[in-house]
């Protein structure tokens, strides 16, 4: 999700909770037009729709929304409340029961699958609602059932995680995923060369550096990427930066030759590790 996406469906929000539902959506539609696979953008802009009247296009953004958070009791539950302003129980009925499946304990979920009931399905009143005989043959009076109050109140998801969310998310994903580097490093130096006179013990030494070095770099690049928000394609590239300053760094250090093979090593696990980390901060953003 871009910065751009992400700024819109806050504001959507925020006037939606304002009861400026023209702006709101204005805003919403621009969210879930920049991002067609974000659950909150479609289920916002479907809330705005229904508060409008405009229910046939709120709940096909209901249903997009349940569509791609299928796990989402919450996304479930509101397109079922539009599904019966339409008029259609029956669809309803499907989805505010794959609501209380997901969330049993669903009070307004609960309330709105009793009302959806058919009345033939229906539990009989008990037998103090019953009216009293006028007489022996007299039809016995069953007073109408109090309605439940409409399920107004459509569950909207908290805001978005905002930028110190995304960054903390990177630093801690940045420092994990680049231990990679560790991995394949202490392989080819010791496994693949060949054990050192030294034992196990030089072999210690260079994997705990190797670990505290790749944790910084791994988090400055899980830093930018978080602060950025940028997609996995565009973080891979944050990645093969970071490899290639880590191969001159390797050079200066090692003061070996210049070989085609490290720039391919640097490059494509740069790379790996890059979108690795925009992958881990993106998800952890839409969960």
């Amino acid at each position: 999700m871009s910065e751009d996406t992400l700024t819109a469906l806050e504001s959507g929000s925020q006037l939606l909770r304002a009861g400026d539902l023209d702006a709101a959506r204005a805003q919403l539609q621009t969210a879930a037009r920049e991002d067609p696979s974000s659950a909150p953008a479609h289920n916002l802009l479907g809330i705005c729709q229904s508060r409008q009247g405009q229910h046939a296009e709120a709940a096909r953004n209901l249903r997009r929304a349940a569509e791609l958070a299928p796990d989402d009791p919450a996304m479930h539950y509101n397109l079922a409340v539009v599904l019966e302003k339409s008029g259609r129980a029956d669809s309803a009925r499907g989805s505010v029961e794959r609501a209380l499946q997901l969330k049993p304990d669903h009070a307004q979920a609960a309330a709105l699958q009793r009302r959806l009931q058919p009345a033939e399905a229906a539990p009989p009143p008990p037998a103090a609602d019953i009216g009293l005989r006028a007489g022996a043959d007299a039809p016995i009076a069953f007073p109408a059932l109090p309605e439940e109050a409409a399920a107004e109140v459509i569950a909207e998801p908290a805001a978005p995680p905002g930028i110190g969310f995304r960054i903390r998310a990177g630093l801690v994903w940045g420092a994990l995923i680049a231990q990679w580097w560790t991995a394949l490093l202490v392989f080819w130096e010791f496994v693949w060369r060949g054990m050192p006179k030294g034992g196990v013990a030089p072999i210690l030494v260079v994997a705990a550096v190797f670990v505290v070095v790749f944790a910084v770099i791994g988090g400055l690049i899980g830093l930018i990427v978080g602060a950025a928000n940028l997609e996995p394609e565009a973080a891979a590239w944050i990645g093969v930066g970071a490899g290639m300053l880590l191969m001159g760094l390797e050079f200066l250090i090692s003061g070996n030759a210049f070989s085609f093979v490290n720039v391919i090593f640097w490059f494509f696990t740069g790379r790996y590790v890059g979108r690795a980390i925009g992958w881990r901060v993106q998800k952890a953003v839409r969960t």
